[in-house]
């Protein structure tokens, strides 16, 4: 019960690997001995030998530090950890007569309660002072990239008199590397979901040098296939080799019925049609960005009114359940279909139940969606 509510207390243990609690293992053993002099102390008739405190300590102390490690990685070992107890007890308590040993017992005791109990507070020390402070740092680096994350990357919801938009990034660890936005400029609105490779810090430092750059680039030239072309020259010099980023993108204009969208190793875009009733696959199939020198285009789509467009990354698309099957497009063409006239936000959270009722997230989940209207 006292290490399920340490635990409970300080969670932060849990996400740490065993190697890196061996003080706190160490500590936790020579603090829980000291109750093993202490029952060989009450011990007026059993356990005569100065030796049987310590191998009382030893017995106690290990038992501790087993309970705790059972508490720590699986609950369901503590029957069994009980049952060693039981086990080792009654096979060490042989009654002795009584022997004028008293004196020598609590001598022995005493020294061997006082020194464990320095060794417990030197290994909590060595444990704050090396592999504590290292976690502590480390979650708050965490913390930070955390919080840069959720300014970068809010979720999105605007809209203009050509559409509405809406778009939210689920990252599968505390920093995730996919990036969605929608700018309206003038008569027209840029919307795009980017993944960059990898996951956790990493991406999600790329994935703030991506948003800074399509802004900087949407500031010269509105046009999507003019800042495609940048990012790719852009990204070269300022990843780790080996990322890369794929991007999907929609432009809606005030004024005429297409729809302008490019792709650089994103999946398709689906688009549903209302007149229709079924979805579409949009895909222009361009290498993605940030690996070689390549020239980016764009393609047009007509669209009426009630028109979705949805954009995924493949958290979504390469989800798998646990015979190996992906979620692919296909169910979220269903979905569309099935739900097109619910707003928004709440098509979201239907993909997104349905994903999670599928597979456990092992990549960072990002949709955006994007309505036309009249």
């Amino acid at each position: 019960m006292y290490f399920w509510l340490f635990l409970r207390r300080y969670p932060f243990f849990r996400t740490l690997p065993l190697r890196e609690l061996r003080d706190l293992f160490l500590a936790f053993f020579f603090s829980w001995s000291v109750f093993g002099f202490l029952v060989h102390l009450l011990m007026f008739d059993h356990f005569p030998s100065q030796a049987a405190g310590l191998l009382w300590a030893v017995f106690v102390g290990s038992l501790s530090l087993l309970y705790f490690v059972a508490t720590l990685k699986d609950v369901r070992l503590i029957p069994a950890v009980g049952l060693l107890q039981l086990g080792i007890f009654f096979l060490l308590f042989r009654p002795l007569p009584t022997l004028d040993v008293l004196k020598q017992k609590i001598t022995v005791d005493v020294f061997g309660i006082g020194i464990v109990t320095l060794l417990g507070f030197n290994y909590f020390g060595s444990f704050i002072n090396t592999s504590g402070l290292e976690q502590i740092k480390l979650r708050s680096e965490l913390a930070l990239a955390q919080a840069i994350q959720q300014t970068l990357v809010p979720p999105v919801h605007c809209r203009t008199a050509r559409c509405e938009v809406y778009g939210k990034s689920i990252p599968s660890e505390k920093v995730g590397g996919d990036l969605v936005e929608a700018m309206a400029a003038d008569r027209s609105l840029l919307a795009y979901l980017a993944d960059v490779s990898g996951h956790g810090i990493p991406a999600g430092v790329l994935m703030g040098m991506v948003k800074t750059a399509v802004r900087v680039c949407l500031l010269s030239d509105q046009r999507p296939a003019a800042f495609l072309d940048a990012l790719n020259r852009v990204l070269p010099g300022v990843k780790e080799e080996g990322m890369y980023v794929t991007l999907a993108c929609l432009r809606f204009d005030a004024g005429t019925a297409e729809v302008e969208y490019a792709l650089a190793g994103h999946p398709s875009i689906l688009h549903y049609r209302r007149q229709t009733g079924d979805t579409r696959r949009l895909g222009t199939y361009q290498l993605p960005l940030g690996i070689l020198p390549a020239k980016y285009n764009t393609a047009r789509v007509g669209a009426s009114a009630g028109d979705i467009f949805a954009i995924v990354s493949d958290g979504f698309t390469e989800l798998t359940n646990l015979m190996d099957e992906e979620f692919g497009l296909s169910r979220i063409e269903e979905l569309l279909e099935r739900n097109a006239g619910r707003q928004l936000p709440e098509l979201f959270d239907v993909i997104l139940a349905e994903a999670t009722r599928y597979g456990k997230q092992r990549d960072d989940q990002t949709l955006l969606l994007a309505r036309v209207k009249d």
